[in-house]
């Protein structure tokens, strides 16, 4: 989930690239993609092909996703939906824009990076309404407050998405960003150097907490968390991603897509239990534990006030403006930064009246 620290390619030299890296992910422990054969639905035949490139390797807030595709709400819609793994968000925004996928999902910091190089990429509807940045520690070296920040070591990689906002929620919060220190360390050591007390506290996603939770109880330590979004940052982070030429050519799809997987939402928050069940069906190599706690930590997120009041995958525009302003202070653009209506659009989300969000 790591997303948006590569700067977007040339188009040109993308359209290259990017074919090698859409094939649906069969690692190690093998997890498929799921496309329209998988369900019970309409013959493949009758329906229209949707490649769904994702923002990273198969995990917990993926879960509607599947739902979506084995109760067979896109083929419903006329949909055959492949879903293959992504590499970061700057990833799938460029993969959207070169055409490699149809539709992808990825973070709103690397659109905006993405749209002040000349991106034609827009959202078409939100998913995380809410933050994921946060801070992960230990227990016994409690972070109770913004202001419990200072003094304290801080781990993040170079570039992290996490560490990049820290300024901008330093401002919010109310803490002196000059009197945290931070250390820079690689992603492949975040667990051992958070546990082994190197660091005072992990620069992370709080939905990886439920993989580094499984690491620590091995050792007998107990991690807490401070979301920032408990604090006041209040902007958007992962959503649809669409090329801006398939939203005039081919409004319908964008349409369908968005009803079909909304409905894999609903459908998923109403019956966890066998949401988690049909993702593990899918990704058997995964623990369902952490699946599960992932799943679920990021359900306030969707389903936050906006959503419950406007419907599913709502965008709004000064929330969205707050986003950019603090993204591009965070990337240190200080060209052609995006308007709000560059942004997104809400023309083809399902409304209330025909899907109901429910928590």
């Amino acid at each position: 989930m790591k997303s948006m620290v590569i700067r977007a390619f040339l188009l040109g030299v993308m359209v290259a690239l990017v074919a090698a890296c859409v094939a649906p992910v069969t690692p190690e422990g093998s997890m498929p993609t799921i496309d329209a054969a998988a369900t019970e639905a309409a013959p493949v035949g009758s329906q229209e092909k949707v490649i769904f490139g994702l923002d990273w390797a198969f995990v917990g807030q993926h879960v509607p996703f599947f739902v979506a595709a084995e109760k067979g709400f896109w083929t419903e819609e006329g949909l055959d939906v492949e879903i293959v793994r992504g590499y970061g968000s700057a990833d799938a925004v460029q993969k959207v824009a070169a055409g490699a996928t149809t539709i992808g999902y990825g973070d709103t910091g690397a659109l905006v990076v993405g749209r002040s190089e000349g991106i034609p990429v827009k959202l078409v509807g939100m998913v995380l309404g809410l933050p994921p940045h946060s801070v992960i520690y230990k227990m016994d070296t409690p972070i109770n407050t913004p202001k419990d920040l200072e003094g304290k070591k801080i781990g993040a990689a170079a570039g992290d998405s996490v560490r990049r906002v820290f300024p901008a929620f330093a401002q919010i919060a109310g803490f002196d960003i000059n009197q945290v220190q931070f250390e820079t360390i690689g992603y492949e050591v975040y667990s051992a150097s958070l546990l082994s007390g190197r660091i005072d506290g992990l620069a992370e996603y709080y939905a990886a907490k439920p993989n580094y939770d499984a690491a620590a109880a091995e050792n007998g330590i107990e991690l807490g968390i401070l979301k920032f979004a408990d604090y006041g940052l209040d902007i958007y982070s992962n959503g649809f991603l669409v090329q801006e030429s398939l939203i005039a050519q081919n409004p319908e799809l964008v349409r369908s897509f968005l009803l079909g997987v909304y409905r894999g939402f609903d459908y998923a928050y109403q019956n966890p239990e066998e949401a988690v069940d049909i993702m593990m069906k899918y990704a058997p190599t995964l623990d369902r534990d952490v699946v599960m706690a992932q799943f679920l930590l990021d359900k306030p997120a969707v389903l936050n006030d906006d959503v419950l009041a406007n419907g599913y995958g709502h965008i709004d525009v000064e929330k969205m403006q707050r986003t950019i302003d603090i993204m591009a202070q965070a990337y240190e653009i200080t060209e052609n930064i995006p308007t709000a209506a560059e942004m997104f659009t809400n023309e083809f989300l399902p409304s209330p009246e025909i899907l109901t969000p429910r928590k």
